[in-house]
């Protein structure tokens, strides 16, 4: 996790998230005339058959299904993994230190005709890069909170190496960890060796496996990751297939505290998602690629030095990403209080096998708020719209644009009526408060050594990311202190 400068201080890390909400729909893909049929219903009776969350954006068209000018990209884009600070310059934004440089001696000599073209170039490039980022977090967001169940489904395989060891209670057959009896059952996992994954160190998930007999057509697990010195409860997560409409639900509560740079951090994030599955004839189960996908989450996160609050929205369908952001809060620096109030939209196109290597094709967005500055008289209000497409030739590589369907679509989203962005303060999310299922008596006890043989394959598969997108746009902030006092030496010269 990281905290950046006093404008726009933000805070991100596994379980340490910013809030969206997410509608995921199909990939564009047409069906082949010789396809496996499938059906709605399905018959999930195990946490090993149901699959990865992480595959949710997957989009391996070979035409991109860009719903913008697909003709005015130039090249193939990176992919977004390896976008960092380092090569802002090259991507997003002009050099910063010259467009600083330039804007302070248009000021000086009062040349504002120079001053606004510089200007515009670097809140292009701020826009540019802050509609990268949020459709960052979010994304990322999807990949962190599927990062338990993706090391559950390959723990207890049916075939080849058990990766959990038996400790005491009763045995479990291979394959069968997660496999229901006609009554609940509770069964206990140690995690040991530290390493990735999970929430690491010591610790122990209690699994709540619920019974054949309580609800028909029904599987469902509770994840309750615990501290073992404290029996305190860190996180929850249930996941739960209807077999009967196909449906797949997952909802996460994390809450607690975490240390930073020896600041503690108070935290809650809640999550919901719902995706429809597909039976094919030989029994795989896959998510239904034209069904509607969604995602919600409510985050909050403090300290002594910041608070704040976000909600957002994200939507994802023929390769096309539709972000919206809310977030407010306030941050200390050097003794004195900044606040912020910001809300955004953005669309973006991409494609990509898996997390890591998504690639980001097109975009537009648009972002409104206020930071307010105790060093300044009234409130800076911002409101920023920007049009960008990949073009290798240019410099930078993702070159500002005048029109495409992409910001069409933009302009569709109304900020004063959507449920997210017309938001006047972001939901916060609910608290962990009972810990009780941390002193569950359980039948079985089982042991994970997360530095074992084998573990190696299971943290490449399920640590895969996004990218460390929250990061990107450091040294635009470390520069627009000064950028916003020159904008206000303009200002008043009008």
């Amino acid at each position: 996790m990281k905290l950046s400068s006093k404008y726009g201080i933000r805070a991100s890390s596994i379980g340490l998230v910013l809030g969206a909400s997410l509608v995921m729909g199909g990939c564009g893909a047409e069906d082949d005339d010789d396809s496996t049929e499938t059906t709605a219903s399905t018959s999930v009776s195990s946490l090993n058959s149901i699959p990865d969350v992480s595959t949710l954006l997957v989009n391996t068209s070979s035409s991109l299904a860009l719903q913008g000018s697909a003709d005015a990209v130039v090249g193939t884009p990176p992919a977004f993994s390896t976008i960092s600070g380092d090569n802002l310059e090259t991507y997003l934004i002009d050099n910063i230190d010259t467009l600083v440089t330039n804007i302070t001696t248009a000021a000086s000599g009062n040349d504002w005709t120079s001053f606004d073209t510089y200007m515009q170039n670097f809140r292009d490039g701020q826009a540019k890069c802050y509609v990268m980022q949020d459709a960052a977090r979010q994304i990322t967001e999807l990949s962190e909170a599927s990062t338990s169940s993706c090391y559950m489904r390959r723990v207890d395989a049916e075939t080849g190496d058990r990766l959990i060891s038996y400790v005491s209670g009763d045995e479990v057959d291979q394959g069968a960890y997660f496999t229901p009896g006609a009554e609940t059952a509770y069964r206990q996992l140690n995690l040991t060796g530290g390493g990735p994954g999970l929430q690491g160190g010591e610790e122990k998930i209690i699994f709540e496996i619920q019974g054949t007999d309580v609800e028909a057509n029904v599987y469902q697990v509770s994840l309750n990751f615990c501290d073992t010195t404290t029996n305190t409860l860190r996180s929850t997560e249930v996941i739960r297939v209807d077999n009967t409409q196909g449906l797949l639900t997952v909802t996460s509560n994390r809450g607690g505290t975490d240390n930073y740079g020896g600041e503690e951090i108070t935290y809650a994030h809640n999550i919901a998602l719902s995706a429809a599955l597909l039976q094919e004839s030989d029994g795989t189960i896959t998510f239904d690629p034209d069904a509607a996908r969604t995602m919600t989450i409510q985050s909050s996160d403090s300290s002594d030095s910041f608070s704040f609050t976000s909600n957002g929205s994200l939507s994802v369908q023929d390769g096309n990403v539709t972000a919206k952001f809310r977030y407010k809060g306030n941050s200390t620096f050097q003794n004195q209080t900044f606040s912020f109030d910001e809300k955004s939209a953005a669309i973006v196109s991409y494609t990509g096998n898996n997390m890591s290597d998504i690639a980001i094709y097109e975009g537009a967005g648009s972002r409104q708020g206020t930071f307010t500055d105790p060093n300044q008289s009234d409130p800076f209000s911002f409101e920023d719209d920007i049009i960008f497409e990949y073009n290798e030739n240019e410099s930078p590589r993702y070159a500002t644009a005048t029109e495409t369907d992409l910001s069409t679509a933009l302009e569709a989203i109304d900020f004063s009526t959507d449920s997210i962005l017309s938001q006047t303060t972001p939901e916060a999310p609910t608290s962990i408060t009972d810990s009780s299922v941390c002193t569950q008596a359980v039948s079985s006890v089982y042991e994970l050594d997360m530095s074992g043989a084998g573990m190696a394959d299971v943290q490449t598969a399920c640590e895969a990311r996004f990218s460390d997108g929250d990061r990107i746009c450091e040294s635009i902030r470390e520069v627009e202190d000064q950028i916003w006092s020159k904008l206000d030496q303009r200002n008043q010269a009008q």
